[in-house]
């Protein structure tokens, strides 16, 4: 159970994310931008350009300051209900690095940190257990309360904008007619 371990706030950024992490796609990719100098690239500094613009896109549409092509303003209320000011920039702030973490840039970087962060759960586990793996039935729910710990807040963090990375990098093995 996923609230062992995140709030309801951290679960609806990270689904916020899923569905705002290719806003306005241009339809390339970031070398093409970098290699053009078109805008995006030349706002962004060359990093990650087309993620910064996803996630900046992102924000002003939750904050309702996008305009569609008839000029009027998008409301943003529905998405953030009665969400305190504390709350909208935790929620900002999550979304922003989710949609960033979905560069493919840093996807050999980042398995490698996760993966070194989850080797030293699994680690933690088993030496609590004296070396023996937990039971099955104890497993999830042992993992999931101990990401929320403070020792292992770094993987806390980086945990579900992985899990949006890994769905991002499945396009690439859609055929091409449908990707």
């Amino acid at each position: 159970d996923m609230a062992l371990a995140y709030t309801p706030l951290e679960m609806y950024s990270i689904l916020l994310a899923a569905a705002m992490h290719d806003v306005k796609h241009p339809g390339n990719n970031n070398n093409y931008e970098i290699n053009k100098m078109s805008e995006l690239s030349l706002r962004y500094n060359d990093n990650s350009v087309l993620e910064n613009m996803h996630a900046s896109r992102a924000s002003h549409l939750l904050h309702g300051l996008e305009e569609n092509s008839a000029g009027n303003d998008y409301s943003a209320a529905g998405v953030l209900g009665s969400m305190t000011k504390t709350q909208q920039k935790m929620l900002r702030t999550s979304l922003i690095r989710s949609i960033l973490s979905t560069d493919m840039s840093r996807h050999f970087s980042e398995i490698a940190k996760v993966t070194r962060r989850v080797e030293a759960l699994e680690d933690d586990i088993l030496e609590d257990n004296d070396g023996n793996p937990p039971s099955s039935s104890s497993s999830s729910a042992n993992i999931l309360t101990r990401i929320n710990g403070d020792k292992h807040v770094k993987l806390r963090e980086k945990f579900l904008p992985f899990l949006l990375h890994m769905a991002d990098i499945s396009n690439p093995t859609k055929p091409h007619a449908v990707s």
